[in-house]
């Protein structure tokens, strides 16, 4: 594993004062910004649990899986790569705007949904 610096954003109330009780709160927004690092965690809007063994199987058009375990789909789509967790959140990578991660999470969410459906 390699190591990188990653520049401390000033205002980041994780990063430079250390304060982590934002991490036991449930959010009401959808998505945030991870400091330092390009990308965006996206939740989901209501409670789920994916299971990742059967997708390997499926063709879901537009969507490349890169890797596959137990608790993570890794995927590109729409040129962006996705981790998606089993517990539904993702994390996006290379992408600032939330809006666009927002939808693309969407997106991602129905063609597993619908690649699912289509598999029964």
């Amino acid at each position: 594993m390699s190591k990188f610096r990653v520049a401390r954003d000033p205002k980041c109330p994780s990063c430079s004062l250390g304060k982590l009780e934002f991490l036991n709160l449930r959010e009401s927004r959808r998505t945030k910004i991870i400091c330092g690092s390009n990308s965006i965690q996206v939740y989901p809007s209501s409670q789920v649990s994916l299971k990742f063994e059967n997708l390997r199987a499926l063709n879901i058009e537009g969507v490349d899986i890169i890797s596959i375990t137990p608790h993570t789909l890794s995927v590109r789509i729409n040129g962006y790569e996705v981790t998606l967790f089993n517990d539904g959140r993702a994390i996006i990578s290379s992408l600032s705007d939330e809006e666009i991660a927002l939808k693309i999470y969407e997106n991602l969410i129905s063609k597993i949904r619908s690649g699912e459906r289509s598999e029964c």
